[in-house]
C-alpha cells in the first residue's frame, strides 16, 4: 500500500470525489502514510487537532468519555472515510480518542492544510456538509432507535445502527466485516454483555444473522425495520 499510486488511492474515497486530477496532484504532496496495529491509538480526546485521517484499510473505533471516566460516545470508521470532521475550521483539540479496532493503513494530511482545501473548494466543503448531515441523520436515529426500555429491543436497534454504518452487500445479505464483539454491543445498547450474547443466540435461531470469523451476517435486514 505505502508504494501504490497515492492519487489512485485518493480515488477510492467517495468524499473526495469532486476533486479533479490536479486537485488530488496538489493534495498529494502534503499526503504521509502510516500503519498502526491493532490497539494502538492514534490519538487521544483534547489532543491537539492536527491531522484529518483518510483510513485505507481497516477499522477505527471513536470514543468519548464523561467526567467520570466512564465512555458515553462509541462511533465507528471504516475504509475510505475521512475522520475526524468534529471542530472542523474552529476547534483546537479532538474531540474523542481514536484507536485502531484492527490493524489499519491510512494517509493523513495535516489539518490546516486540509482547511485551506475545503476553502478553496466548494464542492468539497458541498460534499462535506452533506456528508456531515447524513452523519446527524444516522446518529439521530441511532439515539430513537437504542432509547427504547427493553434491553432486547436496545441490542437489535445496535445491530442495526452497526449494520447502517458498517454494513456491506454481499450476495443475499449484508455483512458488519468490523469485528464487533458482545461487548462492543452490549457498550452501544447500554446493556450487559450477557444480554447481548442471549440476544446474539436468539437471532441466530432464528436465522435472522449467523456469525463466522467474528463477522455478523444480517440474512433478514427487514427484522430490524
Amino acid at each position: 500500500m505505502k508504494n501504490k499510486d497515492i492519487v489512485h488511492q485518493l480515488k477510492k474515497f467517495p468524499l473526495l470525489a469532486s476533486l479533479n486530477k490536479r486537485d488530488l496532484e496538489d493534495m498529494k504532496q502534503f499526503i504521509y502514510w502510516r500503519s498502526y496495529h491493532k490497539g494502538q491509538i492514534l490519538f487521544m480526546e483534547d489532543d491537539p487537532r492536527e491531522r484529518m485521517y483518510l483510513l485505507l484499510d481497516g477499522f477505527i473505533k471513536l470514543e468519548k468519555s464523561n467526567e467520570a471516566g466512564s465512555m458515553f460516545y462509541t462511533d465507528y470508521v471504516r475504509p475510505h472515510t475521512l475522520f475526524p470532521f468534529g471542530g472542523l475550521f474552529r476547534d483546537e483539540h479532538y474531540h474523542y480518542a481514536a484507536e485502531a479496532l484492527t490493524d489499519i493503513e491510512l494517509y493523513y494530511i495535516p489539518m490546516n492544510i486540509f482547511e485551506d482545501l475545503v476553502r478553496d473548494n466548494k464542492n468539497l466543503l458541498y460534499d462535506i456538509l452533506n456528508h456531515l448531515s447524513d452523519i446527524l441523520a444516522l446518529h439521530e436515529e441511532r439515539l430513537k432507535r437504542i432509547t427504547l426500555s427493553h434491553a432486547h429491543d436496545r441490542v437489535t436497534q445496535a445491530i442495526y445502527y452497526l449494520t447502517e454504518s458498517l454494513g456491506q452487500k454481499e450476495s443475499n445479505s449484508t455483512v458488519i466485516n468490523c469485528p464487533i464483539t458482545a461487548a462492543e454491543i452490549a457498550k452501544i445498547s447500554g446493556t450487559s454483555r450477557e444480554t447481548v450474547s442471549a440476544v446474539l443466540k436468539k437471532l441466530r435461531c432464528e436465522g435472522v444473522i449467523s456469525q463466522m470469523n467474528k463477522q455478523i451476517m444480517i440474512n433478514r435486514p427487514e427484522y430490524f425495520m
